[in-house]
């Protein structure tokens, strides 16, 4: 996967928790969610354990990792991949 796949996947990610934050905030409120491939594949309390667990499991993949929060969060872009 080229570094442009895995920013597109990446946002892609990111674009699936903003579209569906009010289904998240219902089920997953203060946790942590990894998301893949349009769905969460795993959540965690622990942001850290959650990664190492879902990095493990299906490699190291541009997965989204967010807490689910009704705050708003505001991140900056930085380079990832």
């Amino acid at each position: 996967m080229s570094a442009e796949e895995k920013m597109k996947a990446f946002r892609l990610n990111q674009a699936y928790f903003e579209k569906h934050l009010e289904e998240l905030l219902a089920k997953h409120l203060d946790q942590y969610v990894a998301i893949w491939q349009d769905q969460v594949i795993d959540f965690d309390d622990d942001n850290i354990k959650l990664a190492r667990r879902v990095y493990s499991s299906i490699g190291y993949l541009p997965i989204y990792i967010q807490k689910v929060t009704k705050e708003l969060m505001i991140f900056s872009s930085v380079e990832m991949f």
